[in-house]
């Protein structure tokens, strides 16, 4: 069970977290944005929405 954890964390890591760093350090993202992260068709996308 904790191989499936660490490949898990790598997975987040690898697909999302370094794609929201990226997204934040290119000013895509701002202090008033919600970002939604789906799963469709085999790659994780990303959704912006404006909080109020």
């Amino acid at each position: 069970m904790v191989a499936c954890g660490i490949q898990l964390k790598r997975v987040i890591q690898k697909n999302i977290l370094n794609r929201l760093s990226k997204m934040i350090l290119a000013d895509e993202v701002t202090p008033d944005i919600t970002i939604t992260v789906d799963y469709i068709d085999d790659d994780f996308v990303f959704y912006q929405k404006k909080t109020q």
